[in-house]
């Protein structure tokens, strides 16, 4: 699958999945590892693409 998508939007995701990852801490046990496996799959979906949400990389 190809997917198009603009600096914007991709910064987007980015932010939005450090957010998200510090609100799980506080999740019970089975929403955790539901949001801990969002959170690698999109990681692993920005290395890929040679790239990563963390800003100083």
């Amino acid at each position: 699958m190809k997917v198009e998508i603009t600096k914007a939007q991709l910064e987007a995701i980015k932010n939005m999945t450090d957010d998200y990852q510090s609100m799980i801490e506080n999740l019970d046990r089975e929403s955790f590892n539901v949001s801990k496996k969002n959170i690698v799959l999109v990681d692993r979906f920005l290395k890929k693409n040679n790239t990563n949400r963390y800003f100083n990389d």
